[in-house]
């Protein structure tokens, strides 16, 4: 079976050097913001609660953010390779809590699978929103 032309004109072959760079851009958003939001928030005095709720919605604005600008510089259609980067970070934060005497902040299981789903719907997103506004979508 053919396709009719140019349906998959805008398709890209998967590529994990966007999964990468994607984990990358993620990451320099999220020091970006959190250092934007620590000149913000000096010498106040926040709850553990509300630390760690800033500091998760800094994470999934970094994703979001993250995911229109790889939407915008990606040559035709990237959805799928911002969303998995997303999954990446949350697995590199997994691993990096298996050093963390703290159990606390420790993902397992449930939570992991939870974190995992959200970061790549919210990534997604953003990949979406910026294929939206280049028009590929």
């Amino acid at each position: 079976m053919s396709s009719p032309a140019g349906s998959n004109a805008k398709v890209q072959p998967f590529a994990w050097r966007w999964v990468f760079a994607s984990m990358m851009l993620f990451i320099a958003l999220e020091l970006a913001l959190g250092e934007g939001m620590a000149h913000l928030l000096a010498g106040r005095v926040l709850s553990d609660g509300t630390s760690l709720l800033m500091r998760n919605g800094l994470q999934l604005a970094a994703f979001f953010t993250g995911g229109a600008i790889i939407g915008v510089v990606s040559p035709k259609l990237r959805l799928l390779e911002p969303a998995l980067g997303a999954v990446g970070c949350m697995v590199l934060i997994v691993v990096m809590t298996w050093m963390t005497p703290i159990r606390f902040y420790g993902y397992g299981g449930v939570k992991l699978f939870a974190a995992c789903v959200v970061s790549f719907g919210v990534a997604l997103a953003g990949a979406w929103i910026g294929e939206r506004v280049m028009g590929n979508v």
